[in-house]
């Protein structure tokens, strides 16, 4: 089975690459000078080239889902029944429902095509100065069954980088935490100073926390962040947030002392 995954794994990848060097070439031909043939291959990208282009992206969607859900689903299965665990285990104490206390394992890819869907800048929706390609942290499991997580965070450099989450992939310390303490109540009607200020305490712009709250989606009042590593090499980072107004002094050591018992685990699985 285990030379099934990794043949089929290749085929996917090698689908994939194939795919995206095929729509660089379809968007780089109407750039270059009218030479000889270049003006039929330019006329062909501008008509069906595009078409083709569409057809592409889908091949490598689909070679992301067969990747994620087909190729080693066993694994990430027994990866979200810990978060799950572990996510219930942590909270027990806290109030409101399980989706307002979030675990999430982000991944580092350096491209990422839902980078593209992000922002209001049609031209430009992944950031100015940033592209599909710049490295992004990107959600691969999240604990439970009431939520999906779909927000991903820049992860180009240390000084580029969004969120907590690319804070902690970035920065000397593994583990990043945000109090209670640190963090002001931003609710819709929440003061400009209060939202810059959340903005600048979890590394994201104040444009991001408006549209997230025009959206109706609420920001979390806790953070906790830690880098993933395998084989002394960053691989991603797991992001543990909650909505609640009442996490416990004690939190950041009680989430420590749990992950202790199953970073092993995890560790090994990620390896496979």
């Amino acid at each position: 089975m285990g030379l099934i995954h990794s043949i089929t794994s290749w085929i996917v990848w090698g689908v994939e690459w194939i795919s995206i060097a095929l729509i660089v070439c379809i968007l780089a031909v109407p750039m270059l000078p009218d030479w000889l043939w270049i003006v039929d291959a330019k006329r062909w990208a501008l008509s069906d080239g595009k078409l083709l282009g569409v057809v592409l992206v889908g091949v490598i969607g689909i070679c992301r889902a067969i990747a994620k859900y087909i190729v080693e689903p066993w694994k990430w299965k027994c990866i979200k029944n810990i978060l799950s665990s572990f996510q219930r285990d942590v909270f027990s104490k806290s109030d409101g429902a399980s989706d307002h206390h979030r675990v999430t394992l982000y991944r580092f890819h350096k491209v990422c095509w839902l980078a593209a869907l992000r922002g209001s800048d049609s031209c430009n929706p992944w950031g100015k100065g940033n592209y599909l390609w710049s490295g992004w942290l990107v959600p691969t499991v999240r604990a439970g069954a009431d939520s999906a997580a779909t927000t991903i965070f820049l992860a180009r450099d240390a000084d580029r980088f969004e969120g907590v989450c690319g804070a902690a992939f970035f920065q000397n310390q593994p583990v990043i935490e945000k109090k209670l303490t640190d963090l002001p109540n931003i609710v819709k009607g929440s003061s400009e100073e209060d939202i810059k200020q959340y903005a600048d305490e979890t590394w994201v712009t104040p444009a991001l926390i408006q549209k997230r709250l025009s959206s109706g989606r609420p920001c979390a009042r806790w953070f906790l962040a830690l880098r993933v590593e395998i084989q002394y090499k960053k691989w991603g980072v797991l992001m543990i947030d909650s909505r609640s107004d009442k996490m416990p002094q004690t939190m950041y050591k009680e989430v420590s002392a749990r992950l202790d018992q199953n970073k092993d685990v995890i560790s090994h699985l990620l390896k496979a």
